[in-house]
């Protein structure tokens, strides 16, 4: 019950606003669709602890998702990078800004990368990594990782209806 947690944080936030508390309150606000929120919440953490790479992440692709402050998503990114560059969560983040900013090789370079780094395959790295194809213009290549992307996770109806749109149908002779 998110609106149940973010009420029990408000009080204790104002009487001692710690690290702890603004990174919580920001799962919780991000749950519940509350932009402005999530992003006080992700800033103030990171004025308490600057360089925590994991909050910079969290931040850097919540402004990829809204497509806001693209720029500084990136710089956000790069720093977590520097401070874990194997973290197929960063690379798979910096990648999506890269998405988002319309730079499609960059982005399948980083998820590809992300991929590999990962224990195991990801269904939401396979459907951004067919989204970056298919902003390269490499349809065929876009539907087969969101093929593998659905295989992972079946329930994706918007995966399915990525296939569905863009899936070419061969001829039969």
């Amino acid at each position: 019950n998110y609106d149940a947690a973010v009420e029990a944080f408000m009080p204790l936030l104002a009487s001692s606003p710690t690290p702890w508390l603004h990174y919580n309150a920001a799962i919780c606000y991000e749950e519940l669709d509350n932009f402005a929120a999530t992003e006080h919440h992700l800033e103030s953490y990171l004025k308490l602890v600057p360089n925590d790479p994991d909050v910079m992440n969290f931040l850097g692709y919540l402004y990829s998702e809204y497509k806001v402050k693209l720029d500084k998503a990136e710089k956000l990114l790069e720093k977590a990078l520097a401070a874990d560059p194997e973290n197929p969560f960063y690379l798979d983040s910096l990648g999506w800004i890269y998405y988002q900013q319309g730079k499609p090789d960059l982005a399948i370079e980083y998820i590809q990368d992300a991929l590999y780094k990962m224990d195991s395959d990801d269904a939401i790295l396979r459907d951004h990594l067919g989204d970056a194809y298919l902003k390269q213009g490499n349809t065929e290549r876009a539907v087969a990782e969101w093929k593998r992307s659905l295989r992972l996770d079946g329930s994706n109806t918007k995966v399915r209806e990525k296939i569905k749109q863009h899936e070419q149908v061969k001829p039969t002779i």
